[in-house]
């Protein structure tokens, strides 16, 4: 079974706050699918980013647009409902708890007239595909007691690592209150607080950043089981790195040079283009192009963790996998031999030897990957990359990383669901 995928970039909070590079756009939903389909795990979606985000609202009400519906509907993507399933009624329900964003689209027009009918028709159309399961129960404990947990540990993290802010926040801390359990009450205490010039622009955004990180990370307890730990996608952290899992830590033993073999974002799109049909092969695990796609993550992950997997057989190992994406989608075979490089200055000394390692990219010692990710994150961080510069061929050379990927230490998460009180869901 594939490792569970929670898509944190599609957060219209992150979208409205301008905090790392949610997704935004039509263009950029379809995009991180494809990539994810092509490259990566399953994805796992909160049902309130399907009502929020302006990007997926657009997807669900035009599905000749985007492949969100066609991959929901064969169950490559889930969606995490907390309703009864019920897409239609999810915002008044989310407005009866007290959620800001579901209230102001209750009053918005487009949600009565376009929205909401076509939630509630695609919901009914859902309903009837059980065996591809679209959809994903809640957590079964209240999730607001697990945001509490985090949330605190955040605020503590923040008052250690920014001194210079501290009555700042301080005074935060304390207008905010029981509100602490609520990323809602956080946005809505700091909005009052400037109202009252109360708080300054610096340690106010911070709050907002704070407030998202923990939320992120809430869900990656909540989702964290004894057997499974789960994987997140979001702005790469600044305060709960701890809470991670080891990537891993410098071998014994000098490791050869490597290479690392990433996919071309830029190519993929242009390849695969409107070929969405094509993408339902992939959650099929006995289609041929699926099974290239699990050799070549196996491959990908040897090649990383072990000294087994020579960069001759990876390199083949990688043209064979275009290979089969160049067939699958229609493509000249000259096409599914482009296979680029990142630089290969990666031979550090004591070597590396990773625990695990996504299909998408692996982040190496003191590898600078951009301006936008401190070093420090770095170390022991996966960054998942979209953007490619010179797009040749299926796998390709990236250097900006975007977003980043975490797992959740097992312990840490059982600390902060351990005492939650359990959720009832509504019946159907």
């Amino acid at each position: 079974m594939s490792p569970l995928m929670y898509c944190g970039l599609l957060d219209d909070f992150a979208v409205n706050h301008g905090i790392g590079h949610p997704i935004k756009s039509v263009s950029g939903l379809n995009s991180h699918l494809i990539h994810s389909v092509l490259f990566g795990d399953p994805l796992a979606v909160n049902d309130g980013h399907v009502l929020m985000n302006e990007a997926v609202q657009t997807a669900v009400l035009n599905p000749k647009k985007s492949p969100f519906r066609r991959l929901v509907e064969n169950g490559y993507v889930q969606i995490l409902s907390r309703n009864a399933r019920s897409l239609g009624t999810l915002a008044d329900f989310m407005a009866e708890q007290k959620v800001v964003s579901a209230q102001r689209l209750l009053d918005d027009p487009y949600y009565a007239n376009s929205l909401k009918p076509a939630l509630t028709s695609w919901s009914a159309e859902l309903s009837k595909l059980i065996p591809c399961n679209p959809f994903l129960d809640w957590p079964s404990i209240q999730t607001n007691y697990v945001y509490r947990d985090v949330a605190t540990k955040a605020l503590d993290s923040l008052k250690e690592a920014e001194p210079r802010h501290l009555a700042d926040f301080t005074r935060f801390e304390h207008a905010l209150g029981d509100q602490i359990k609520s990323r809602t009450g956080w946005e809505e205490t700091v909005k009052a607080l400037r109202r009252e010039n109360g708080l300054a622009p610096a340690p106010a955004r911070l709050l907002i950043h704070t407030a998202n990180e923990a939320y992120n990370y809430m869900w990656g307890c909540l989702l964290t089981t004894t057997s499974s730990a789960a994987r997140i996608q979001t702005s790469p952290p600044r305060l709960l790195g701890w809470m991670d899992q080891p990537v891993g830590d410098l071998a014994t033993h000098p490791r050869n040079q490597i290479e690392l073999f990433v996919p071309d974002g830029a190519f993929a799109d242009r390849a695969v283009a409107d070929r969405w049909s094509r993408l339902d092969a992939f959650s099929n695990s006995q289609h041929d192009v699926s099974r290239a796609k699990a050799d070549f993550i196996s491959t990908l992950t040897c090649y990383y963790t072990t000294g087994e997997i020579s960069h001759v057989q990876m390199k083949e190992a990688a043209k064979a996998y275009s290979k089969a994406l160049s067939q699958h989608f229609g493509h000249s075979g000259a096409v599914a031999t482009g296979v680029g490089l990142v630089i290969g200055a990666l031979g550090i000394a004591g070597g590396i030897a990773f625990a695990g390692a996504p299909a998408i990219a692996i982040a190496v010692g003191t590898w600078v990957v951009g301006p936008a990710v401190a070093t420090k994150w770095v170390r022991k961080k996966l960054l998942w990359r979209v953007a490619a510069p010179n797009p040749h061929g299926w796998i390709e050379e990236q250097r900006s990383a975007t977003a980043s990927w975490f797992e959740l230490n097992k312990n840490a998460a059982h600390q902060a669901v351990k005492d939650a009180p359990v959720f009832v869901p509504p019946s159907s």
